[in-house]
């Protein structure tokens, strides 16, 4: 089988190194690439690389599909499966009908109540006690094409922060992807069910919510922080003089505090600083 993998994160290097496992044939990789910023210790691009996969950006295949383009490393025929996995961007034709069986993409939140940006935000804000991850064929739009699975698994979102509900999601999405991606190497049909009226949630409406205001009760309050606590992004936040300032609550702060004191201590590198004994 020959896959295209669109993605980012750590759950995204281990469907890449599954899919290898399986004997796919991994055509090319989109993923960011090493120049950008990027919090995690492991990145698909460094991942694609060990396998000798072409990494590319999304554009590249796009100007290879429609000939604007020609590169001795892309071989973009026959591909069976065009997959994206934490992919930010919007697919577009002729890269949505590439692949025979389709284009495929896992979500990390259930469908189609949340589709688009911020789940895990709107996640806690809304005190959910079920989440989930969801598989479906891409359309032209974000979020809305036919629902291939959905799992769902129960939460307490008042004990959770955004960071701490995508950890929880990650390994449902993954092992979502394998169930999906272990269909189509048996050549069984992909269900393909219409998903109906849902919810798309876009950006602005997600930030509008990231601001403590004095109106807000003191549960809401304690919502917000947990609701976007999601390092290195900023969390929620109280304007004082036009300036904004990230808070946190104790929870938070009692599960930072060991990693920051974990760290090494150095001198002070700096020329001009000087060490001097008393009396000496």
């Amino acid at each position: 089988m020959r896959v295209i993998l669109l993605g980012r994160k750590p759950v995204a290097c281990e469907a890449l190194r599954y899919l290898i496992s399986t004997g796919a044939e991994v055509v090319a990789v989109s993923t960011p690439a090493k120049t950008e910023s990027d919090p995690y210790p492991e990145r698909l691009v460094d991942v694609a690389e060990t396998f000798g996969i072409p990494v590319v950006q999304d554009q590249q295949l796009y100007d290879c599909l429609e000939g604007n383009q020609t590169s001795s490393s892309l071989r973009l025929g026959d591909v069976d499966m065009v997959i994206s996995l934490l992919h930010q961007k919007r697919i577009r034709r002729p890269l949505i009908e590439l692949g025979r069986i389709g284009c495929i993409n896992f979500h990390p939140a259930p469908l189609p109540e949340y589709r688009g940006w911020g789940t895990y935000n709107l996640a806690i804000l809304e005190n959910v006690n079920r989440w989930g991850a969801a598989a479906h064929f891409v359309d032209e739009n974000f979020d809305t094409g036919p629902l291939i699975r959905v799992h769902y698994f129960n939460v307490d979102a008042s004990k959770e922060t955004a960071l701490s509900l995508q950890m929880r999601t990650q390994p449902v999405l993954l092992a979502l992807f394998k169930e999906v991606v272990d269909m189509a190497l048996r050549d069984d049909a992909l269900p393909c069910v219409m998903q109906g009226d849902g919810r798309n949630i876009t950006k602005k409406e997600i930030m509008a919510q990231r601001y403590i205001t004095p109106d807000d009760s003191p549960e809401m309050a304690e919502r917000k922080v947990r609701a976007f606590w999601y390092p290195p992004n900023p969390g929620a936040q109280v304007e004082v003089a036009g300036k904004h300032y990230t808070v946190i609550d104790q929870a938070i702060f009692d599960e930072i505090t060991p990693l920051v004191c974990r760290q090494k201590w150095r001198q002070p590198t700096d020329s001009a600083s000087t060490t001097r004994s008393i009396g000496g």
